[in-house]
């Protein structure tokens, strides 16, 4: 009897135990919740994918509050619970709070659920640029594009099904550490004793004082005293230190860290000369790099990796590509610079990240005369990367470009006759010279991209002309013949450029304004320059780095020597005086020969 009964405990422990077990478990799952190693990632519209599940992530999702990590490619580490903030929950799936990324700043997770089946929907708002980050495709409808989500195993308390018990927790309120008043004048025990040396009562002692020996000076005893005064409390904080630290340790601009993750040259640049912080900026006074045209890239990647969001200009039939600069402003904006020659016809490419509804162009105004930067970075010769395929120098909208206050010379549209991708635009640059900004707008399907627009500043260059010195000003010369001469490679000589390859005539007259142009690809150029009644102009060598239009100002010198200086009214009122003169000496002559023969 007494085996049957501790057989049948030892059969109802072994029952009841396991159960137990894969309860707590099940249980644990749905108050302390991790995220699905599938379902793992976010998508930032200016920052790319955030993964909630990585090696070292471990995001926990508790009643209360999201702890862990998650990480960017392009910016690193995102801190779900920093000191003095987090990202909170209400125990119903509604979260709020803050994350923290050291290169982003603060991340406000207000707009962010998880509903009843782990699925987070909504969005994050990065508070630096106000950008959002999706977690669900299906919050912007996108899922046909890029099905994505972040799901969690966590299960908001009302959806639980293991009673109300479950649901519950308890927040234990912060304790504040008690707040110890500072002492006060009375609290000091003593006052220092303050020694005066003792006064010479009469001269006669002082007289006796030379024959006594010197005492030795008494030491003053200073007594410190138990409680330190207020001062040396290190309780007052005379200078802003949060507002200095923030400053000091700020990262780079975020344009300026968007241009290094696209070029990594650049980027391993910044870092070997010590770029790495906002007050690192200065450094990159005088840089000068280099990125490849559109025709070298086209040598190097294939044309599914072309640089993203990017716009090329090309010129002289797509011959000849037009250099772009970078140019950094005070306050670490980016803008793209290219300069051409009034009058040219211009092809503009761009490759827009996903499907475009449209992608319309417009030339709008600046200023008369180009603006110069303060930190300028000319670029052409840079590695290409993958990374031109994220985001990259462009601004979000969320609605259409205003140009109402701004001077719109023209619009046009980028067209995809051949569907690869990549929309190109044929534009004529303005014919006075001055600064232009061509904006690129671009209108995705995918709603979550929205409307992006790139700019990218034009300088029009005045073109070069043929001058002769008249005192202190310019005489244009027209009818001049110019010659521009390239050095062959091959044959180490100079020979006569073939501008006909490039749908340019050379050599070039020079119409009533004296002037011409060249838009020539890199290489060394001289000029020669013929005119009649000038002498002959043969210009020294120069080079040219990359495809740029050519507009030197040329003075050619007059081969009528001194004659040269006078023109036809000098010279006739040269004569009348000279007639004059020879008529006064006549009459002269004349008066003294009548006086002569009347003696």
């Amino acid at each position: 009897m007494l085996n049957n009964l501790a057989r049948g405990k030892v059969f109802f422990l072994g029952v009841l135990i396991p159960v137990a077990f894969y309860a707590s478990l099940a249980f644990a799952s749905e108050t302390n919740g991790t995220i699905d190693g599938t379902y793992k990632y976010a998508w930032g519209e200016n920052i790319g994918w955030v993964n909630f599940d990585c090696d070292n992530c471990d995001v926990s999702v508790t009643d209360g509050s999201l702890t862990g990590y998650a990480w960017s490619a392009q910016y690193g580490w995102i801190n779900l619970n920093p000191d003095n903030s987090g990202v909170e929950n209400d125990a119903e799936g509604t979260l709020s709070g803050y994350a923290w990324g050291s290169n982003l700043g603060w991340i406000n997770f207000t707009g962010v659920t998880i509903d009843e089946d782990g699925d987070f929907s909504g969005y994050a708002t990065i508070e630096s640029d106000s950008s959002r980050i999706n977690f669900n495709c299906a919050t912007g409808d996108s899922c046909a594009s890029s099905d994505f989500k972040v799901k969690t195993d966590w299960i908001p308390a009302s959806a639980r099904s293991t009673g109300s018990s479950s649901g519950s927790y308890v927040l234990l309120p912060q304790t504040l550490p008690p707040v110890v008043a500072p002492p006060v004048a009375g609290d000091i025990n003593e006052i220092p004793k303050v020694f005066y040396p003792p006064l010479s009562a009469s001269a006669w002692d002082s007289f006796l004082n030379l024959f006594k020996p010197k005492k030795p000076a008494e030491t003053e005893i200073v007594q410190v005293p138990e409680i330190a005064p207020l001062s040396f409390k290190m309780i007052w904080n005379l200078l802003p230190t949060k507002a200095i630290e923030a400053f000091v340790f700020a990262p780079l601009p975020y344009e300026v860290r968007i241009l290094a993750n696209k070029f990594p040259e650049l980027n391993r640049t910044l870092k070997s000369v010590g770029v790495e912080r906002l007050t690192d900026m200065s450094k990159l006074s005088g840089v000068t790099l280099n990125l490849p045209g559109l025709t070298e890239l086209s040598n190097l990647i294939e044309k599914k990796n072309l640089p993203a969001e990017f716009v090329f200009a090309r010129a002289s039939g797509e011959l000849v590509d037009l250099n772009v600069a970078m140019s950094i402003g005070d306050k670490g904006e980016v803008l793209q610079k290219i300069s051409s020659l009034p009058g040219k016809t211009l092809r503009l490419v761009v490759k827009p990240i996903s499907k475009a509804r449209s992608v319309t162009g417009y030339i709008v105004f600046r200023a008369t005369t180009p603006k110069v930067s303060e930190i300028e970075i000319s670029r052409s010769s840079l590695a290409a990367s993958v990374l031109f395929s994220m985001d990259g120098l462009v601004e979000k909208t969320s609605k259409p470009v205003s140009v109402e206050n701004k001077l719109v010379l023209s619009s046009f549209e980028y067209t995809d006759p051949d569907r690869d991708g990549i929309y190109t635009a044929d534009v004529i640059s303005p014919s006075v010279p001055g600064e232009y900004e061509v904006i690129t707008v671009i209108d995705y399907v995918d709603p979550v991209l929205g409307t992006r627009q790139m700019r990218m500043i034009t300088v029009i260059d005045p073109e070069g002309y043929v001058f002769e010195k008249n005192n202190s000003k310019e005489t244009r010369i027209p009818s001049a013949i110019v010659s521009l001469y390239v050095l062959n490679n091959a044959t180490k000589k100079y020979e006569l450029w073939a501008a006909k390859d490039y749908q340019q005539e050379n050599p070039q007259v020079t119409d009533i304004r004296g002037t011409y142009s060249f838009l020539v690809p890199e290489g060394s150029y001289y000029f020669q320059i013929e005119a009649p009644g000038y002498n002959s102009f043969q210009g020294k060598v120069f080079v040219v780095a990359e495809g740029s239009g050519i507009h030197q100002n040329i003075e050619l010198k007059s081969n009528r020597g001194w004659f040269s200086m006078f023109d036809w009214k000098t010279i006739l009122l040269i004569v009348v005086l000279l007639l004059l003169v020879y008529n006064l000496y006549r009459s002269t002559l004349r008066d003294k020969l009548l006086k002569f023969s009347n003696k």
